[in-house]
């Protein structure tokens, strides 16, 4: 198929050709020059020719021309042996394929807001990746770190779990711990001391995340099962209203759908639709033995003897030294929060729209099927950076 590039200053995405350019009646998003895209069918009317590209929109021919060089068809391939991380926790970044996508992004131009316990504020390894705000952006007063409990500015983790979250998300120490985007910026909320949780105060970082135009994505580790709700509570509405109102604001909502150490049943918000839900496997596709089962998960992803960082105190002295080996569908969805974040890298830097459905869909078509059960998938950035 015939690959175009647009040459336009900017182009109008349309869900069928018209027949007068005035016509703005099916415009559904802009692109701009340079953006790329590999054309399956084309039609011609009165205006010339247009072109449709593999998810059904189309684009006026008059704004593109031919890309012979084909430099959409990335050809990646899942290295046996990965350079650039530690065998700490080479395995499952080796399973994912990352060595080779880091070719391409790390993750720039991407923001993650983990609302989790906080951040152990003593690692330089993951200070160093908060967001900074420009003096000259206006963005200057922006609140990188918000304690969602007190609302105060005091995130720091007394636990350990929103330290390995924000680890695998976005760090940088290749000797110690490399997060899955680690060009990507963090925001904190912390939402918990000590991984106890409530629906108002997930509500309110939701909203404090959704409302914060830098941040792209939100990862949430926790939730409340449906055994502790009762979805006429005021508490529970708050909730699904703050989740469909950061999807409003474009924002992509990660969340787990629990470990059935913590929880017998599935855990909102993963469980609200407009949410990526996501339970653990190991780097062979295999289930998690401690996932929540439930049969409309979005993704699985790697969760199984994960390292990561944790904080040093009495209940992991050697944290900070020594990182841990850990296992759940909370070190999934930071993982998956860190591979939407180099898939978002990527389509910005294309000039590429996205919203919660098409990654919905990128991530569980361009998937692998998880062992025993081909209905359910795992994640496989390989295949989706060879689909972009």
């Amino acid at each position: 198929m015939p690959h175009f590039q647009v040459i336009s200053e900017k182009l109008n995405k349309r869900t069928f050709p018209v027949e007068d350019m005035s016509d703005k009646s099916n415009i559904v998003g802009l692109v701009r020059k340079g953006f790329m895209f590999e054309s399956k069918s084309q039609l011609t009317n009165n205006l010339g020719i247009w072109y449709e590209d593999k998810d059904g929109f189309y684009y006026w021919g008059g704004g593109l021309r031919e890309n012979t060089d084909n430099i959409l068809a990335l050809t990646l391939t899942r290295p046996v042996a990965n350079p650039f991380v530690s065998e700490a926790n080479g395995a499952w970044l080796n399973f994912l394929g990352l060595s080779e996508i880091w070719k391409i992004t790390k993750g720039e131009l991407v923001n993650i807001a983990v609302l989790d316990t906080g951040i152990d504020l003593q690692n330089q390894e993951l200070t160093n990746r908060l967001f900074v705000p420009a003096s000259n952006s206006g963005t200057q007063n922006l609140q990188v770190c918000k304690n969602l409990i007190d609302d105060t500015a005091d995130v720091m983790d007394q636990y350990f779990h929103g330290t390995t979250c924000s680890s695998l998300v976005s760090s940088d120490n290749s000797s110690a711990i490399t997060g899955v985007a680690p060009n990507a910026r963090l925001f904190v909320g912390k939402i918990s001391r000590m991984g106890e949780i409530d629906f108002d105060v997930i509500a309110k970082g939701i909203l404090w995340a959704a409302d914060i135009n830098e941040i792209d994505i939100i990862s949430i580790s926790f939730g409340l099962n449906q055994k502790d709700l009762d979805q006429q509570d005021p508490s529970f509405q708050k909730l699904k209203n703050a989740v469909d109102f950061a999807v409003s604001k474009r924002k992509i909502i990660v969340a787990a759908i629990g470990d059935v150490e913590n929880s017998p049943t599935p855990l909102y918000p993963a469980l609200f639709e407009n949410c990526i839900s996501v339970a653990a496997c190991d780097e062979l596709c295999n289930s998690w033995v401690g996932n929540v089962e439930f049969n409309n998960t979005t993704i699985y992803a790697p969760g199984v003897d994960i390292t990561a960082y944790v904080v040093k105190n009495i209940q992991f002295p050697e944290g900070n030294i020594k990182p841990s080996k850990l296992s759940g569908t909370s070190q999934a969805t930071a993982i998956t929060a860190g591979i939407l974040a180099l898939v978002i890298s990527l389509l910005k830097k294309k000039n590429a729209g996205y919203n919660l459905n098409f990654l919905k869909k990128l991530i569980t078509t361009k998937a692998k099927p998880l062992q025993g059960n081909n209905t359910k998938k795992v994640i496989d950035p390989i295949t989706i950076f060879s689909n972009i």
